[in-house]
C-alpha cells in the first residue's frame, strides 16, 4: 500500500511540476483528498520522510539536474 499511496500522490497532485511554488501541508493533503495527519503519516510511512522533507529533497534534486 505504501507505493500505492505515492504513486497516488505523485499523479493526482503533481506537486513535482509545482516545486517553484509555495507549498504547506495542508494545501497538499486538500490535493490528496486527506486530512493533514494522515497525508503525513502514509507519505512518511512511503518515503520516510516527513512531507517537508520530501519537499525539500524534491526541490534539491531539481535544483541539481538544472545544473547538470
Amino acid at each position: 500500500m505504501p507505493g500505492l499511496f505515492l504513486d497516488r500522490f505523485a499523479g493526482g497532485v503533481g506537486a513535482i511540476g509545482h516545486l517553484d511554488e509555495p507549498l504547506t501541508v495542508e494545501s497538499l493533503a486538500a490535493k490528496a483528498n486527506m486530512s493533514e495527519r494522515t497525508f503525513h503519516r502514509r507519505l512518511r510511512r512511503s518515503v520516510g520522510a516527513t512531507p517537508m522533507q520530501w519537499l525539500l529533497g524534491q526541490r534539491l534534486a531539481h535544483a541539481q539536474s538544472l545544473l547538470e
